[in-house]
């Protein structure tokens, strides 16, 4: 699988929090470009953004 680069682009990034998960979606350039739940954690969340959308600028 091929990684996208995102850098200089605007991810906007929409959070569904809930008591034992996060529901991420990510929107660059008009189209969603990633969908994905994961533990409700604080770091681990900064953590994903930091590695899925390194170089962009992340807007939520």
């Amino acid at each position: 699988m091929r990684k996208y680069d995102y850098t200089g682009k605007v991810v906007y990034m929409g959070i569904d929090v809930h008591k034992k998960t996060y529901a991420c979606v990510s929107i660059c350039e008009g189209e969603i470009v990633k969908k994905d739940t994961m533990q409700a954690d604080p770091a681990s969340l900064i953590s994903y953004i930091k590695n899925q959308f390194a170089g962009a600028n992340v807007e939520t």
